[in-house]
């Protein structure tokens, strides 16, 4: 307790919400950007995307806080489609402040982040609406060449099932939604209190989460359907429930549409979609008026030859890494990311194609 009371009293320490600054600028992730930790504690966790990456490393230099991070999964192959399932990332933690690479690599590409003490329970979401924890103490550290562990095997998932992002429950509500467009908020104290492996949210037959964010009240969220239309909404529209709840309509989408991304709309931040044919656009927040929660949304980017969107992360302003596909296999990840490739324009213009197909964004590790 007494460290807790030094670390909040401390200059430019993250303490509450209201002084997330710092932390948020460095952390933000996209879609499922629950990288604003608000607990005031040494540890962080991250779940990253597979194939590379650099984070900067979030809050006040203090003396030996420690991170917790998700990183992808070795095995790429299936890191085409945000529909199909894949064996989702690896997970550890690490000191706030540490050695950190020169150069991105395989595994540092970062989805999600989370701050919380060493003996706090980090908690994994995952598409089939459920909640898996472990303690802090309990993750790999992420030193030298290791990434943590496989996290399917560190929260023991059930085949196919995704992490969409790690939380240690602080100040913040986490948001959920769904492939059909249900969305909630759950609180801290009830996500606290789930059990090991049980639903934080009721899903109807034939539906999947399909992303999982904390958000501070006040702002918007954006969601984004398979058919290019964007929605953004205030999060106090949507309703925080309990475990079993079933949630609200948080996006209408046609038949045969689902929701490929959802995130927190913070700062002057961005919609990344990428298309069924690999072309990809960037659409600022400024390009989407806040409308009502249930709405159809906009369209952010017109097909031409395109059929759908496969992939949208809502990011913030931090510079993001992009995972790349090798040269000779569109479905394999280069273990090397690159610096996004694209350049944000209008909202409702074409994507454009770029030298290699975009398999996912996200923060650096360092």
């Amino acid at each position: 307790a007494a460290a807790r009371r030094r670390l909040a009293a401390a200059p430019g320490s993250v303490a509450t919400q209201s002084g997330l600054a710092a932390l948020v600028a460095q952390w933000l992730l996209a879609a499922v950007l629950p990288a604003r930790a608000v607990a005031r504690s040494p540890a962080a966790a991250a779940l990253a995307s597979p194939s590379g990456s650099r984070v900067a490393a979030p809050g006040s230099r203090r003396a030996q806080p420690a991170r917790c991070r998700c990183g992808a999964p070795t095995t790429l192959s299936a890191h085409t489609d945000r529909n199909t399932p894949r064996p989702w990332g690896r997970v550890g933690r690490a000191p706030i402040e540490g050695s950190r690479r020169s150069t991105p690599g395989q595994h540092d590409v970062l989805l999600a982040s989370t701050i919380g003490s060493t003996h706090s329970p980090v908690f994994a979401i995952t598409s089939e609406g459920r909640a898996f924890s472990v303690k802090s103490s309990e993750l790999g550290e992420i030193k030298g060449r290791s990434r943590g562990a496989a996290g399917t095997k560190v929260f023991g998932l059930g085949k196919g099932e995704q992490i969409l992002t790690v939380v240690s429950p602080g100040g913040e509500n986490v948001v959920l939604v769904t492939s059909n467009g249900i969305a909630k908020r759950i609180s801290p104290p009830e996500l606290k209190e789930t059990s090991n492996g049980k639903p934080v949210i009721k899903l109807k037959p034939n539906d999947k989460l399909a992303a999982a964010f904390t958000c501070p009240d006040g702002i918007d969220v954006v969601i984004v359907s398979s058919d290019a239309q964007a929605l953004r909404t205030p999060v106090d529209n949507i309703s925080i429930q309990g475990r079993n709840a079933a949630g609200v309509l948080g996006m209408k989408i046609r038949d045969g549409v689902k929701i490929v991304g959802a995130g927190a709309a913070i700062g002057d931040g961005a919609v990344v979609t990428v298309t069924d044919t690999g072309s990809a656009k960037v659409t600022p927040f400024e390009e989407l008026t806040s409308k009502g929660r249930g709405g159809t949304g906009i369209r952010v980017t017109k097909f031409t030859k395109e059929k759908s969107l496969v992939l949208a992360r809502i990011v913030g302003p931090d510079v993001l890494l992009a995972v790349m596909a090798t040269d000779d296999d569109p479905k394999k990840a280069d273990p090397v990311p690159v610096d996004l490739p694209i350049e944000p324009t209008k909202r409702d213009l074409v994507s454009s194609k770029t030298d290699r197909r975009i398999l996912d964004v996200g923060l650096p590790r360092w």
